[in-house]
């Protein structure tokens, strides 16, 4: 589950992920994307990385999550290295800014 602002309000997204038999992999979307959770070398550091079809064309993404909201400049070398392992074009790369916590309303 994650929180993010879109036309100036918060919204909330839940995937619902199947644990596969390989450790650190997932399913979710009906087995159309794969996900994958990848531990760091850096402390409280880990990679999720997603592949898969999206309306036909295929997908992938990478996305660094860390405990605390400052950036780790060795987590965010790591990173670079697992997206240039990946394939992943490094001029697409953003590095979004912390904002105020968004609390979608409930209903």
């Amino acid at each position: 589950m994650g929180t993010f602002m879109k036309g100036g309000q918060c919204h909330e997204k839940r995937v619902v992920m199947h644990q596969t038999e390989e450790p650190g992999r997932y399913s979710a979307f009906g087995g159309k994307r794969h996900m994958y959770i990848l531990d760091l070398p850096v402390k409280d550091h880990r990679i999720f990385y997603c592949e898969g079809q999206l309306g036909g064309k295929a997908i992938r993404m990478a996305k660094l999550v860390g405990r605390n909201p400052d950036m780790s400049l060795e987590a965010l070398e790591e990173f670079k290295k697992f997206t240039e392992r990946k394939g992943l074009p490094q001029d697409i790369i953003i590095m979004p800014v912390q904002t105020e916590s968004c609390i979608p309303e409930s209903d």
